[in-house]
């Protein structure tokens, strides 16, 4: 298989054209609905890296 697969690019556009707090609140979102089918437990927020979460 040579090049990029379609879908996976449409996608990583798609998330690169959505502002910092959308896609955070998406990821958060998708762990949560990821732990609950996985019946495991939520892990630990992580700290947030150097820049993020700052509006300022």
């Amino acid at each position: 298989m040579l090049g990029f697969d379609t879908k996976v690019m449409r996608k990583v556009i798609a998330i690169r054209k959505m502002d910092q707090a959308d896609r955070q609140e998406q990821e958060a979102l998708l762990d949560v609905y990821l732990h609950a089918i996985e019946g495991g437990q939520m892990p630990e927020a992580a700290p947030a890296a150097p820049g993020e979460g700052d509006d300022e």
